[in-house]
């Protein structure tokens, strides 16, 4: 874990991160049963898949099945991350995650921006910029494997 955290931070400028963490949908037709749970909040039929990938792009973690109507917050608790990030957070690592998760000391999300954000909460949007990776990872996928039309980040 502690090389992974040096490589991150060297890479990314952030200090004891492990991974970072995101939930894209796996797009699907149209179902002949349980086509109200698959239809997501983007208006297409889905499973979600959430993934933890490193610093390099590689993928640590892989957790899918759950319908595309689930949301992203919903998913990690039900995951084996939500045990490794308690486990984690007892030996100051943590993850980054977009505003979709919510904020656990193992977690780290952007601050919502409601418009009255402190410069500091304003710094939060360093980790927007830093979750990349993972969009990044995703968008190799799908290259190499040409799902293009399967996976709707």
């Amino acid at each position: 874990m502690q090389t992974e955290a040096q490589a991150f931070a060297q890479r990314n400028g952030f200090q004891d991160i492990v991974g970072a963490v995101d939930g894209p949908h796996i797009k699907l037709n149209k179902p002949q049963i349980h086509a109200q749970r698959l239809f997501n909040r983007k208006h297409f039929y889905s499973l979600q898949l959430q993934a933890v990938c490193l610093h390099n792009m590689i993928f640590s973690h892989i957790f899918t099945g759950y319908p595309g109507s689930v949301h992203d917050a919903c998913i990690v608790r039900q995951s084996d991350l939500w045990n490794d990030g308690l486990q984690l957070c007892n030996r100051n690592y943590n993850f980054l995650g977009d505003k979709a998760y919510s904020l656990r000391r193992w977690l780290l999300t952007p601050f919502r921006n409601n418009g009255h954000l402190t410069p500091q909460e304003k710094n939060s949007t360093l980790i927007t910029h830093q979750i990349v990776v993972i969009e990044r990872a995703f968008a190799l996928l799908k290259g190499r494997f040409s799902l293009q039309q399967f996976i709707n980040t």
